[in-house]
């Protein structure tokens, strides 16, 4: 067997931060999260929960995403729940994972005042997260991306970095460990260069290999598993969608990966391509190769397909640069799948407001999804002098703004009472033809809040749906009969505002719904819908 005929699926990822709060502490505050959960109806308004929230003990704060317990925030904003722990005389971790445990889970570890020397896992040694922040000027941040690999896998991985990248081999080999019974081995290389190709690693990033006979969910060694966990019935399970760089050398960490491990470029973005304003970076999505597509039935849970998108700045502006200016390479974003990307917003949204914890999203202008414009009307029917006096009458009620942006709340009697409420836009001509076009009209100006949506989208959403893909600020993508949704948040791990950190994106894909002969799903492609390029331009 070779390293690119390795089964590998995603595992975990490690962050380091600066301190963790007592275990407790954090049991009890998910405690009072499920009690919030089972004490308002789950469609409550914001005022109503805030005043449970308040009732219960809780303390509402205005929120900011500086300065915040990143344990904190999957627990309150996403539901997510702390399932294992290992606080031990060197560090300090827990183990947070969605209410599918075999889905995304996050190793947050801190460092505590005792000795490596004391600690029997040598993955929560203190020495593991002094090197990252050696490694990326003291910041918080991901410091280890974990996979899973097939039985008998572990030894051929090593072997190959052995051959092709000998000085990516972390120092301690492979460790074995017994876990309930089973075997667990881990091996751990570096996934950087410093400088040039075989030449000194960065080691503020690993890639952790975990290779073992246990079919359970978390297999880590050192941890000690929380009993009888309860989620927030309203939360959604995540799973692991793809994790991305932020490198020096892009295409010499595509060349790593493919003398390790077999990967092979998925998705390339080339110079110009990926680019907001003066900002421009390139990007690849490298991953490894399954032999076949996906069961339609497991699109949402596989997590088999391996895709690490590396991004490199061309340009010195722009996040990536500043990231790689400030803190070096390392893992820039980590992206989870979910199964309904409205709902799981729409309940970190309502979280956030009630409660002043959990997460805030990146800011989308309403112009993204689309505006009232003259083209859209004349499509719709109406006459170049009406179009002209319906954006008129629009703007002098405030059906629209200056800009043409209809409020969100607009009613179809608004509407139609346009030629009351303006006279002065309509003419006779223009009135006698709104008569009888108003349902035209209403159509227009109502779905002129997500035209932009519905041309690429049609019928295919109701008008409930498309508003709250607006209020929640949702991105949108299409490739062929695959849609993508994704949503990124503010950084998290960041100490100081404008201070560049990590940060989560949420996707949700919908495969092309295509049966066979036999009226079966057909299988469908790992990582329909793409990576979102619409949004990046």
């Amino acid at each position: 067997m070779e390293a690119k005929d390795v089964p590998l699926q995603y595992d975990h990822v490690q962050m380091y931060v600066d301190e963790l709060r007592p275990l407790e502490e954090y049991l009890e505050l998910t405690r009072r999260f499920n009690e919030l959960s089972t004490s308002v109806p789950p469609d409550a308004e914001v005022a109503d929960l805030r005043e449970a929230f308040v009732g219960a003990g809780g303390t509402w704060r205005e929120f900011t995403s500086v300065g915040q317990d990143v344990v904190r925030q999957l627990i309150c904003g996403f539901g997510f729940r702390i399932v294992a722990h290992a606080y031990g005389p060197s560090t300090q971790s827990v183990v947070v994972s969605s209410s599918d445990r075999v889905g995304a889970k996050f190793v947050i570890t801190a460092a505590a005042p005792g000795d490596d020397a004391e600690e029997p896992c040598v993955h929560f040694r203190r020495q593991y997260v002094a090197d990252f922040m050696k490694n990326h000027s003291g910041a918080q941040g991901i410091g280890v991306l974990a996979l899973r690999v097939g039985m008998g896998g572990l030894d051929v991985v090593r072997a190959s970095y052995k051959a092709s990248h000998p000085n990516l081999l972390c120092p301690e080999g492979v460790l074995e460990y017994k876990v309930d019974g089973q075997s667990v081995r881990i091996f751990e290389v570096y996934m950087y260069y410093k400088g040039e190709a075989h030449g000194h690693p960065d080691a503020g990033t690993r890639l952790r290999f975990v290779e073992t006979d246990s079919t359970a969910a978390v297999v880590m060694p050192g941890l000690t598993f929380v009993a009888n966990v309860s989620f927030d019935m309203r939360s959604e399970p995540c799973y692991s969608d793809h994790w991305v760089s932020n490198v020096f050398n892009r295409e010499q960490v595509l060349k790593t990966f493919e003398e390790a491990l077999g990967f092979t470029p998925k998705v390339d973005f080339n110079a110009g391509v990926v680019a907001a304003g003066e900002a421009v970076i390139e990007s690849t999505v490298t991953g490894n190769n399954l032999k076949s597509d996906i069961d339609a039935n497991a699109a949402l849970t596989d997590q088999t397909q391996v895709y690490f998108p590396i991004n490199n700045a061309i340009s010195n502006v722009g996040h990536v640069h500043l990231y790689l200016e400030q803190l070096g390479q390392g893992v820039q974003h980590l992206a989870q799948r979910v199964p309904d990307l409205v709902d799981f917003i729409s309940y970190a949204n309502v979280q956030r407001a009630a409660t002043g914890e959990g997460f805030n999203f990146l800011g989308i202008p309403r112009s993204y999804y689309g505006r009232l414009t003259e083209h859209d009307m004349r499509t719709a029917g109406l006459s170049e002098e009406l179009a002209r006096a319906v954006e008129e009458a629009c703007r002098a009620t405030g059906v629209c703004n200056l800009t043409n942006i209809v409020k969100m709340d607009v009613a179809a009697e608004e509407i139609e009472r346009l030629p009351e409420a303006a006279q002065a836009a309509f003419s006779p001509a223009t009135l006698a033809e709104f008569q009888e076009k108003r349902a035209q009209v209403v159509e227009v100006v109502k779905r002129a809040r997500y035209t932009m949506m519905y041309k690429l989208l049609g019928d295919h959403l109701s008008e409930e749906r498309y508003l709250s893909i607006v209020e929640n600020k949702i991105l949108v993508d299409i490739q062929g009969n695959d849609i993508l949704y994704q949503i990124f948040t503010a950084p998290i791990l960041q100490k100081q505002q404008h201070a560049e950190a990590p940060f989560l994106e949420f996707i949700q894909r919908k495969c092309s719904e295509k049966v066979g002969p036999d009226g079966k799903p057909l299988p469908v492609r790992a990582g329909c819908g793409g990576v979102g390029v619409r949004n990046f331009l």
